[in-house]
């Protein structure tokens, strides 16, 4: 038996432009550049000064504030990208619990793409 592969389409972008599809093209749209000066440490010992944060990301819109402090930000911006892109697709999945969704985040497989 052949398998067959399904692609769920959807766009969820968390960028330096902006928190969203929308906000981020709009951005895009208007011109602005999202890098700016480091903020969220101490450039001096380092060449380089600028880069492209994530500036104005609420994780609490995904995240119990208890959650928030023991995952880094990159698991936050992937998670409310997938969010954005689950809900642009119009497919519903029921998780229970971000336990569950980390599970299955944590399951992806670029080998098999």
């Amino acid at each position: 038996m052949e398998k067959k592969r399904v692609a769920v389409t959807g766009v969820g972008l968390v960028t330096a432009l902006g928190t969203g599809t929308e906000e981020t093209w709009k951005g895009l749209l208007e011109g602005r550049s999202g890098v700016g000066p480091i903020s969220r440490f101490d450039t001096s010992l380092y060449s380089t000064r600028i880069a492209a944060e994530v500036k104005d990301f609420d994780p609490l819109k995904w995240f119990d504030k208890k959650d928030v402090k023991k995952m880094d930000y990159f698991i936050h911006y992937a998670v409310a990208a997938a969010d954005f892109a689950m809900k642009q697709s119009g497919l519903v999945i029921f998780l229970p619990s971000l336990k569950a969704m980390l599970w299955l985040l944590t399951r992806v497989d670029p080998s098999r793409a």
